[in-house]
């Protein structure tokens, strides 16, 4: 049976054990030289990751169906023999470990034996000298090996290092976010509580602000700076612009109508969940932001529009709640919550058989059919 799927394995043995060692990544001599005087099964943390990744390929490596090629030793053939599987091996390492040159001659070696996919093991360090063998024209698919920012934050501290500067900065960072969120959280929530005892035209006011106004200013805004994505489709302007108009529809004392538009704004809480995940990690930049550039407090405007959805849909709830009971109005909710998530899920597994489809109809096809040369010429080029 002729193999449907080439795969070359390259692998770096040292990939997470620079932060073992408390050291920024794997890279260099000095890793290498601390590496040598370790054993084995300190050296397993690539291989333990690689086992994993290809276990569900067993079978179709055993039929005959998928094809296995790698470099020597421990840089692929150590970790298929150990799963058993059958491979070529197309070159070994001079001496020691391997080195950022091997896997690069390695990555090169194996494209150019005709493969179809190459699969490698390692971290950023690796995942450069990949790029710089191959290109950005080849298909070629990461297996993480390091545990660089939990193991080196916590080695240093335990090994009493202060060789911590640029750990503690990215720690700081993440802190201050999560502080500086919980904070507007706090903000927000009280401001809008304020509001809410001021009246019915204050909280209007508000909610035309969170709920259209700065969300579609953002989305202007963004046709010119794209952070921190482009944003620009017309299903996030429709989106926006009926999720904020939902919110303004107010209670219209018609159970049956009231029940719909929570409905309605159930379904797209995702959608305002979402921008407030997308844009949380950038909440310390929005005070710089403000400062520099007038329209900088956008970047809030996700939060604010969280708040308001959620204390919306709060009050909703217990209205709901008072006329239905708690577990039919958890169950109406949910589903409402999942219509988004659902459909955006069924749509990408749909692409993926399509692709899959695709795949299988160009492998399938005879040695010299146009179909398959055209694939082929496609994918060198």
């Amino acid at each position: 049976m002729k193999a449907r799927l080439h795969i070359g394995l390259v692998v770096n043995p040292l990939a997470g054990l620079g932060g073992s060692l408390a050291m920024k990544g794997s890279d260099g001599e000095e890793v290498r030289k601390l590496a040598a005087s370790l054993p084995d099964a300190d050296l397993q943390r690539a291989v333990e990751r690689v086992v994993r990744a290809l276990q569900p390929l067993r079978i179709a490596v055993q039929e005959g169906v998928v094809r296995l090629s790698c470099w020597a030793g421990a840089m692929g053939e150590s970790v298929l023999g150990e799963l058993g599987l059958p491979h070529i091996t197309l070159g070994t390492v001079p001496c020691g470990l391997s080195s950022a040159d091997d896997t690069r001659r390695a990555a090169g070696t194996l494209v150019d034996s005709g493969i179809d996919l190459l699969v490698f093991a390692g971290g950023d360090g690796t995942a450069r000298d990949i790029y710089d063998a191959v290109g950005s024209n080849f298909p070629v698919l990461g297996i993480p090996a390091g545990w660089y920012l939990f193991i080196i934050l916590m080695r240093s501290l335990m090994n009493g290092s202060m060789n911590l500067v640029e750990e503690l900065i990215l720690v700081l960072f993440v802190g201050s976010t999560a502080l500086f969120c919980l904070g507007l959280l706090r903000l927000f929530s009280v401001l809008t509580g304020l509001v809410l005892r001021g009246g019915r035209t204050g909280l209007l006011t508000l909610t035309a602000l969170v709920g259209l106004v700065f969300p579609l200013m953002g989305l202007v805004l963004n046709i010119q700076i794209p952070f921190p994505a482009d944003f620009q489709s017309p299903a996030v302007y429709l989106f926006t612009l009926v999720n904020g108009i939902l919110l303004l529809v107010p209670s219209l004392k018609h159970p049956r109508r009231d029940r719909a538009a929570w409905l309605l704004r159930c379904a797209l809480y995702p959608f305002t969940l979402y921008f407030f995940l997308v844009f949380l990690p950038f909440l310390p930049l929005s005070i710089p932001a403000i400062l520099a550039v007038g329209l900088g407090f956008l970047v809030l405007a996700p939060t604010a529009l969280f708040v308001v959805h959620t204390q919306r849909l709060t009050q909703d709830f217990k209205s709901e709640l008072a006329l239905r009971g708690r577990g039919r109005t958890l169950s109406m909710a949910l589903a409402a919550v999942l219509i988004l998530p659902g459909c955006f899920t069924a749509q990408a597994l749909w692409h993926r058989t399509t692709i899959r489809q695709a795949v299988d109809y160009v492998y399938d096809q005879p040695p010299g059919d146009e179909a398959n040369r055209v694939f082929a010429d496609y994918g060198t080029a």
